[in-house]
C-alpha cells in the first residue's frame, strides 16, 4: 500500500465512489438482495480510509468475517468512531458522485438512505481507472460481504461504534 493513501482517497473521490460501489454489490450479493444502509458506509470509511485497515481487509479471504478481523488486528479498530466522524463528509461525497454517474441508487428506507449497486459490474471507464486503488475496493468487497452476515447491531458491538 502507498505511503500516502489517505491523500490518494481525499483526492479520488471516484474512487470512493467505486469503493461504495462495491461494497454495495457484495452486500446485496451476499444477503438477501436488500442494499447497505448509509451508517454501512459510514462504518466502512473508517476502516477503508485507513492505510493499515484497508491493507490487512483486502488480503483476507471473504469466509474470514469481521470478528476475524476484530479479533487478529485489534489495532485496525483502535480510534475508529473518530476515524467514520472523521471521513463521513468524503463518504457522503463519494455516494453523491456514485449517484450521479448512474452507478448508485439511492433509495429511501423507514431506516434511512440505502444505497443500492446498479449493474453487475462497472463499467470499463470507471473500472479501469488505474492507480492504486485496488486494495481499498478489495477490501470494499469483503466489507459488504461481511456486513451482510450480521445485524448492524452486532457489526457495531464489534467494531465498538456508536451511531
Amino acid at each position: 500500500m502507498r505511503a500516502d493513501h489517505e491523500e490518494l482517497i481525499l483526492r479520488n473521490v471516484s474512487l470512493t465512489a467505486r469503493a461504495c460501489w462495491s461494497l454495495s454489490r457484495a452486500y446485496a450479493d451476499r444477503g438477501d438482495g436488500t442494499p447497505p444502509m448509509l451508517i454501512h458506509f459510514i462504518v466502512a470509511g473508517g476502516l477503508l480510509f485507513h492505510r493499515m485497515a484497508a491493507a490487512k481487509i483486502s488480503r483476507m479471504q471473504f469466509d474470514s468475517g469481521l470478528l476475524k478481523v476484530v479479533t487478529d488486528e485489534p489495532e485496525l479498530i483502535a480510534d475508529i468512531q473518530s476515524r467514520m466522524e472523521d471521513n463521513f463528509e468524503r463518504i457522503v461525497h463519494g455516494l453523491q458522485v456514485g449517484v450521479a454517474s448512474g452507478i448508485l441508487a439511492r433509495e429511501l428506507t423507514p431506516l434511512g438512505p440505502s444505497f443500492r449497486a446498479l449493474g453487475m459490474v462497472l463499467p470499463k471507464e470507471i473500472r479501469d481507472l488505474g492507480g492504486h486503488g485496488g486494495e481499498i475496493v478489495a477490501a470494499a468487497k469483503r466489507l459488504g460481504h461481511w456486513f451482510s452476515d450480521d445485524p448492524l447491531e452486532t457489526v457495531a458491538t464489534r467494531l465498538r461504534v456508536e451511531f
